[in-house]
């Protein structure tokens, strides 16, 4: 604490002012100066004592029964929170001046344990809260400035909130909602929903079993499989999902974008970077202003854009989509494995290339028309019937492959 550090320095202050006015009055006499260096260290040593004499850890213990509630809420301090297999809630507070006591507000309402710390301007600015709560039990979690670590698994429903630090979690089996103005969070797989938003750090997170919202204004999002819809944004990172079994919106305005598959409805945007997805099952939109576009297997609607850079597609056998494919500056590879069906009306802009016959290349037989700098190809892929394909190429080669 403040407060101890100041009285230990001003007791060893104290301590050397006295042995050096023994010196300067000539307090030659080994014995004399013996005994003023004994009477200084004692005087400096009762000051510690008196230090730490006022702070001792804060500890109370409740009766609960599982599926209750722990409700905290803090102006500032550090919180850990432990599990245990006995029907107990445990709330220490670490190091606390005795009179600071009375600012602790901890009350039980039932199955509910609430506990409330507010500041009356003193020196205990770096509190440090230990919560032990049953292994099934529902946490609401709020402090204006610290770390928040759930350290064990738990079963329940989970709320956490900071204005300044970090949020780390291990599994949870039941609805995660967190936010923090200044920090990383870091949860581990959530057999629940998830709500996570930071102003300023990364999210990182195992599995989602259901919905999945993440937001940060200043970080990368890394998540693995999400059991229902997700919608992925940041300001500035980039984004890696696993598979999305719902729908998606994912954005970024500065990064890379990394999907396995989306089985719904999907939206994938970038402002300065690459995207990759997997597989997509059902309509998709994916953009970027500046970045390549891989899409590995394509089984539904799509409209693929970006200003510059490659756009490379696989379509998926039984897709029957409209696929609308435009780049401004880059080349366009479709790929058609055996037994997909499809037709693709292609224009290719060659901007002054001799003969345009690079612009356009086809292991499939294509209807060919050539009108100045601009190629108008038609292509029926394995007799038709399939996905109607649309390509608008400026600037680039479009290659359709087997």
């Amino acid at each position: 604490m403040q407060i101890t550090k100041l009285l230990i320095f001003n007791a060893f202050s104290a301590l050397t002012t006295l042995i050096a006015h023994a010196k300067n009055t000539a307090l030659t006499a080994g014995k004399t100066l013996t005994a003023v260096i004994a009477v200084a260290a004692l005087i400096a040593l009762s000051a510690v004592n008196t230090a730490y004499a006022g702070n001792e850890d804060f500890r109370k213990s409740f009766t609960v029964q599982p599926g209750g509630s722990f409700i905290l809420s803090s102006d500032y301090g550090d919180i850990k929170i432990f599990t245990t297999n006995k029907n107990e809630v445990t709330v220490e507070i670490k190091d606390l001046d005795e009179k600071y006591f009375k600012n602790v507000q901890l009350l039980q309402q039932g199955n509910t344990i609430r506990l409330s710390y507010r500041s009356a301007g003193g020196w205990n600015d770096d509190l440090d809260f230990k919560i032990t709560v049953p292994v099934n039990f529902n946490l609401d979690i709020k402090t204006s400035a610290g770390d928040i670590d759930l350290k064990n698994n738990l079963t329940g429903n989970v709320k956490l909130y900071t204005s300044g630090g970090d949020i780390e979690t291990k599994n949870i089996n039941g609805n995660f909602d967190c936010y923090t103005s200044g920090g990383d969070v870091k949860p581990g797989t959530i057999t629940g929903k998830a709500n996570i938003k930071t102003a300023g750090g990364d999210i990182v997170t195992g599995s989602i079993s259901s919905d999945a919202s993440f937001s940060t204004s200043g970080g990368n999002i890394s998540t693995g499989n999400i059991g229902g819809a997700a919608k992925l944004s940041t300001a500035g990172g980039d984004i890696v999902a696993g598979a999305i079994s719902g729908g998606a919106t994912v954005s970024t305005s500065g990064g890379n974008i990394n999907i396995i598959s989306i089985k719904g409805r999907g939206s994938v945007k970038t402002a300065g970077g690459s995207i990759a997805v997997g597989s997509s099952a059902s309509g998709l939109e994916v953009k970027t202003s500046g970045g390549d576009i891989f899409i590995n297997s394509l089984g539904g609607s799509a409209e693929i854009k970006t200003a510059s850079g490659d756009i490379r597609v696989t379509f998926a056998k039984g897709n029957t989509g409209n696929v609308v494919i435009k780049n401004s500056a880059g080349d366009v590879t479709i790929s058609f494995p055996a037994g997909v069906k499809a037709t693709v009306n292609s224009i290719v802009s060659t901007y002054g290339w001799d003969d345009g016959s690079d612009g356009f290349k086809s292991a499939f037989s294509s209807t060919i028309d050539k009108k100045g700098n601009k190629i108008y190809a038609k292509t029926v892929i394995n007799g038709g019937g399939g996905a109607t394909v649309s390509v608008n190429l400026d600037m680039g080669t479009l290659t359709l492959k087997k």
